[in-house]
């Protein structure tokens, strides 16, 4: 019995020695970017995808900033702006060519143009520069914007916007108030194809067109816009009911119907009124429009024909492949926008972002489908982090723009503005040859100048106004008979004296690429002489021995 009790007994258990009490150890820091992070409001959070396309679009925006004034388009612009702030007053017939006084003109740009004086005097070259990229990165912007959040998709989102860009880069890298026209047009669509219903839109939206009425006349490619959502959306009805009746009832129909005769109507707060409809068709079906090389018909030859058919070809591959349906109101604007891109090269400005908003949407669907993934991918996290990279990629951008270091660093004055002037606008523009003539304003004859077009518009801006211009590039002002007059003597045969004698030329300034011909006879020719060459081979000015 006791034995057993003795095996029974715990045995001893040895406890551990007590050492030196360890220190507490310090809690891990957390990384600089979340103690940020967690300062910020969840209404301040964005996600990367911010900060993406922050970085995509402000270098869109910073590119743009820096590019050349073409020499036609905003010089012509800016003078007949000078013209409307020194008589207080719109001109009722063409006031600053000679050879075109008593011919009726409605002005549908006339407030870009005052503006752009004020820009100009205020900021120079870099007040243009910004203006451009600044209205063309909003365009940009508001797409991006509606496409993310209908993808949830940076890849597609950014392969949208890079359709837009390349198909219409060319219309995308001159000045001209049509850029506010692509900005608005951006709106549109996302009112019209997108999801944006709100009580805004139906207040927006003919504010907008009232705005875009008296700066470009485009605005009617807005109402192309309305008016193929609103057909397209009473067919999509038809199509899935069958039923004639619900098609005519269905708001898909009324929305954009009622939206587009609100904006039509608003469009009417003109000076011009009314008329600013029949002179934007007109402008489109003049005679003289088809022959300048911007308005010409696009074809394969040239690399944006190229591009564009291209293009075409890859929405047809994503359309076939999109398990998304098809609004028929996609397919008018792909047709329409792309039909008047093929009778003119300047309205592909107009197509690129149809085809961004095609191939963002239905190709994302495609892919998505393809690798067999939910077509509702889930929400970014958004962080304060991002917020701040993509508000600091915005500021970089502007600070290193010419824009934003004028504002920064001042005005460069004296020397320093003529190179600036020098370097800001492009090769092409006739700086020495108006230097010339400035210099011998009293020397030279005046009167009626046969001149370039191409230098139609920076003469108008910059020359004295001893000297009547011949042509500009609004051709669409210029007679019918004189503009073909002007295209008979460009190339110096046939009867070209006789017609500048008719005339009364007395100045004639041109350029050595286009007008070799004319040079040449000019040179063989008794009663001229040559007075000019510019040391660039740019520019030739001949003047008339016995002025007329």
């Amino acid at each position: 019995m006791s034995v057993m009790i003795e095996q029974t007994r715990p045995a001893s258990v040895e406890l551990p020695r007590e050492g030196p009490a360890t220190p507490p150890q310090p809690a891990p820091r957390p990384p600089a970017g979340s103690l940020l992070e967690d300062q910020f409001p969840p209404a301040l959070k964005a996600p990367r995808t911010l900060a993406v396309l922050t970085a995509v679009i402000g270098l869109v925006y910073f590119c743009l900033s820096r590019l050349a004034l073409r020499s036609s388009d905003v010089w012509g612009h800016l003078a007949y702006g000078r013209w409307i702030l020194a008589h207080g007053s719109l001109p009722e017939t063409e006031p600053l060519l000679p050879l075109c006084r008593g011919v009726p003109w409605v002005d549908t740009a006339w407030l870009a143009k005052v503006a752009g004086v004020w820009v100009f005097e205020q900021f120079g070259v870099a007040g243009l520069q910004f203006i451009h990229a600044a209205t063309l990165t909003a365009a940009f912007a508001v797409l991006a914007w509606e496409w993310h959040r209908r993808t949830r998709s940076t890849a597609w989102v950014l392969a949208g916007l890079a359709v837009f860009g390349l198909v219409a880069y060319e219309q995308l890298l001159i000045q001209r108030p049509q850029d506010f026209g692509v900005a608005a047009f951006a709106c549109v669509l996302v009112c019209g194809l997108g999801s944006v219903h709100g009580r805004l839109v139906w207040i927006g939206l003919p504010l907008l067109f009232a705005l875009w009425a008296n700066v470009h006349g485009s605005f009617v490619m807005g109402l192309a816009v309305l008016a193929a959502c609103a057909v397209g959306g009473a067919i999509d009805v038809f199509r899935r009911t069958g039923q004639v009746k619900l098609a005519l009832r269905s708001r898909l129909l009324w929305r954009p119907l009622l939206r587009g005769e609100l904006c039509a109507a608003a469009a009417l707060l003109n000076p011009s009124g009314v008329r600013v409809y029949l002179d934007v068709l007109s402008i489109a079906t003049h005679p003289n429009v088809p022959l300048l090389f911007d308005w010409s018909p696009l074809t394969i030859r040239t690399l944006q024909g190229q591009v564009f058919a291209v293009t075409v070809l890859a929405l047809g591959g994503v359309l076939r492949l999109s398990p998304r349906p098809v609004r028929t109101a996609e397919c008018l604007l792909l047709i329409g926008m792309g039909a008047a891109a093929l009778w003119s090269q300047r309205m592909v400005v107009w197509f690129g972002p149809v085809a961004g908003w095609v191939l963002a949407v239905h190709g994302w669907s495609a892919w998505r489908c393809q690798r067999r993934l939910p077509l509702v991918p889930p929400a970014p996290e958004p962080r304060g982090l991002w917020t701040v990279t993509a508000v600091g990629l915005a500021w970089i951008y502007f600070a290193y723009s010419p824009f934003g270091l004028q504002r920064i660093h001042g005005r460069p004055t004296g020397e320093a503005a003529v190179a600036d002037f020098r370097r800001n606008v492009v090769e092409r523009t006739p700086l020495d040859a108006v230097q010339y003539l400035q210099e011998h304003v009293e020397e030279l004859p005046g009167g009626q100048m046969y001149n370039s077009h191409e230098f139609g518009d920076y003469l108008l801006w910059a020359a004295p106004q001893k000297f009547g211009l011949f042509v500009h590039s609004h051709v669409h002002m210029i007679p019918e008979e004189v503009w073909n007059d002007f295209l008979a003597i460009h190339d110096g045969a046939g009867d070209w004296s006789d017609k500048l004698d008719r005339y009364g030329v007395n100045t004639v300034l041109v350029d050595t690429t286009n007008y070799m011909g004319l040079i040449r006879a000019l040179r063989d020719h008794a009663e001229w002489r040559e007075v000019f060459s510019d040391p660039r081979g740019l520019a030739v000015l001949f003047v008339r021995k016995t002025p007329i």
